[in-house]
């Protein structure tokens, strides 16, 4: 059966992953993840003693980290004191959120600080969003002011309700039109969502206006780069991604350089190119590290995984997912969740693991489904087709594949046509169609092909075997 994914990795929003498995191609899905509830956290806490430190927190960047840092000391010692313990997850968790409201330096902010004392992304998205609203309705300045309001609350919102983080970009996009990183936020958010047409076209904006060389310029040629290949258009991606490339380097940027070699890995990967892809991939997980940026880390090692699985090293394929995916739950990643266990739902296909592997899907599709990630649900939904199919379930597999088809000819992801053909293909050799399935596995190469992908030599290999004539294919 065929099982397909991208390793698409976005600027600061998204990553897919592809891999080949043996005689088929896995469609690899999502992992399940939400914001961590901080309240059972803050009730062992002195709430007179939090908020005062973090009601004391300076507007610089330097003094918001160091009390950040004390405030994270302080709930180690009461939590202590208290019988309990204050475990790793909570504590990126209070970081990362309160970082994006402590370096605001807005005092009107406080219900948003309180929101997220305790663990209420939600309504500490809303408080900023109300000051953008008083902000914009001021007069002279105050409309880059409320722009960056919106901006972070659209940041804050982009995991766990993008629909809501849409509304705070287009906010901020309306206040302050010349702020490029809006664009690329909203392109970015957009892309992941499946909307490619929207998503182009903010791209298109931030490379028409950015500054040569710049790190706007760097990003925009990477979404685009990023948005071919998810069009199916290979060589286009190909070249964009390596212009990104030059300016990433030249401006050593270790976060644009290692998406950027990600997806360069991903594109080998795609080829068959298993060597090129583990050299582009381990670059991409080094300047990750060499620049702290552990999301992209996460992403490198899910990649990695996927080209061991794609070399039959099931352990280490394992082993490298389960640790990107640690690192997606301590930074909480939910939309970037929805790539590991998805993936490890396609390993666990493969391993015959089929009740682990339903699980693993189900999950994904209902995040997916929540956060509008049309790729990742429409590429859990053919893995649950071939799941489906080798229980004897035709009639559900058809069904899978038939929703995966809509949503993909919707939102324009040609690139996973091929392989939804392929598994139609299988679906109507299993019923003893044969002539129906060599029509389909003939399209599926014909898309594998103009792709350049080298996953349509397998699936030729499959047609043939299957009885169909190699003069079709």
């Amino acid at each position: 059966m065929f099982r397909s994914v991208k390793n698409i990795s976005f600027k600061k929003l998204w990553s897919r992953q592809s891999v080949r498995i043996g005689a088929g191609v896995t469609l690899l899905g999502g992992v399940i993840g939400t914001i961590a509830n901080l309240n059972a956290v803050i009730d062992i806490f002195a709430p007179d003693q939090t908020s005062e430190l973090v009601a004391d927190t300076r507007t610089t960047v330097a003094s918001a980290d160091a009390k950040i840092d004390e405030l994270l000391k302080l709930m180690r010692v009461q939590s202590a004191l208290s019988g309990g313990a204050l475990d790793p997850q909570s504590e990126e968790m209070i970081k990362a959120a309160l970082e994006a409201i402590l370096t605001s330096g807005d005092v009107r902010k406080a219900s948003a600080r309180k929101a997220l004392e305790e663990g209420n992304v939600r309504d500490a998205a809303e408080a900023i969003a109300a000051v953008a609203r008083q902000q914009a309705d001021a007069a002279g300045g105050a409309a880059r002011a409320a722009a960056e309001s919106w901006l972070e609350a659209g940041a804050l919102q982009a995991h766990v309700d993008p629909n809501a983080a849409i509304l705070a970009f287009e906010n901020a996009r309306r206040l302050d039109s010349a702020n490029l990183e809006t664009w690329s936020a909203l392109a970015s958010l957009r892309l992941s969502m499946g909307e490619l047409d929207a998503a182009q076209e903010l791209f298109t904006h931030v490379r028409s206006n950015a500054a040569a060389g710049s790190a706007d310029e760097g990003w925009a040629l990477e979404g685009l780069g990023a948005l071919a290949i998810a069009q199916g258009d290979f060589e286009e991606g190909d070249a964009l991604l390596n212009e990104a490339l030059v300016i990433a380097e030249a401006r050593r940027d270790h976060a644009l350089i290692s998406v950027v070699y990600n997806n360069l890995g991903a594109l080998a990967r795609r080829r068959g190119w298993l060597d090129e892809a583990d050299r582009l991939l381990t670059a991409s997980l080094s300047a990750a590290r060499a620049g702290g940026e552990s999301g992209y880390e996460a992403r490198a090692l899910a990649a990695l995984g996927l080209v061991g699985f794609s070399r039959g090293d099931q352990a280490k394929a394992i082993e490298l997912m389960t640790a990107a995916n640690a690192i997606y739950e301590l930074r909480g990643e939910l939309s970037r969740q929805a790539t590991t266990l998805g993936n490890l739902g396609a390993f666990a296909i493969e391993m015959q693991q089929y009740e682990l592997a339903e699980a693993y899907l189900v999950q994904s599709i209902e995040i997916g489904e929540r956060l509008g990630l049309r790729q990742s649900v429409a590429e859990d939904l053919n893995n649950l087709a071939d799941l489906a199919l080798k229980r004897g379930d035709a009639a559900a597999a058809q069904r899978h594949v038939d929703r995966a088809l809509t949503i993909t000819e919707s939102s324009g992801l040609t690139a996973l046509t091929p392989f939804l053909r392929a598994t139609s293909a299988e679906i109507s050799k299993y019923r003893g169609d044969v002539a129906t399935a060599c029509a389909l596995w003939a399209d599926a190469v014909a898309g594998f092909a103009a792709m350049k992908d080298a996953t349509g030599a397998v699936v030729a290999s499959m047609a043939a075997e299957a009885g169909c004539d190699p003069n079709a294919l």
